[in-house]
């Protein structure tokens, strides 16, 4: 018996496509920590959109650090937000830019490795534009869309948004630089 499809909410997951093996794992976790080193040192006035300033509050009334928050802040942001910016902006909006989307009856998704630089840019424009740090920003982005487009394997990229991500929550969390959050 064949079990039932997924729901179709659920379908876009499969541009996460195969798990990524050792030496792919390996390469996003080395990207992953590069790109956490750029973003520690690229902050200069006009690497940024704005000024920074902290989304949460993070010390309490009496000037104690709130570290239930900075817990779940850096949990989300290491695991929650790579996922989802992932999927939004390489899984979808690269690959939708490079070609037509899946319809029924017509052509399946564009395969990572086929997409262009345009496709790439553009996309990673679009991610950078929602960030105050829009250099390390855009950065990511190209390390990530690299990665996919490799590999293949959005999970790749994940880690490696992933790991970034972790290893700035904690540089924030350890030196207090509130205002990347």
């Amino acid at each position: 018996m064949t079990p039932p499809a997924p729901p179709r909410a659920w379908r876009g997951l499969a541009a996460l496509g195969p798990r990524p093996d050792a030496g792919e794992l390996a390469l996003s976790v080395a990207a992953g920590t590069g790109l956490a080193w750029l973003w520690v040192r690229l902050d200069e006035p006009w690497m940024r959109l704005g000024v920074p300033h902290p989304s949460l509050d993070l010390i309490g009334p009496g000037g104690e650090v709130l570290w239930v928050l900075i817990a779940l802040r850096w949990l989300a942001g290491a695991l929650l937000l790579p996922v989802l910016e992932e999927l939004f902006w390489r899984g979808f909006v690269m690959r939708r830019l490079a070609g037509p989307a899946r319809r029924a009856g017509g052509p399946g998704p564009v395969d990572p490795r086929q997409v262009g630089p345009l496709a790439v840019l553009a996309s990673t424009l679009g991610f950078a534009l929602t960030h105050t740090e829009w250099l390390a920003t855009a950065l990511t982005g190209l390390v990530c869309a690299a990665l996919y487009r490799r590999t293949g394997k959005l999970g790749c990229a994940i880690v490696a948004h992933a790991v970034t991500q972790g290893l700035v929550g904690g540089w924030i969390a350890v030196y207090g630089h509130w205002a990347y959050w």
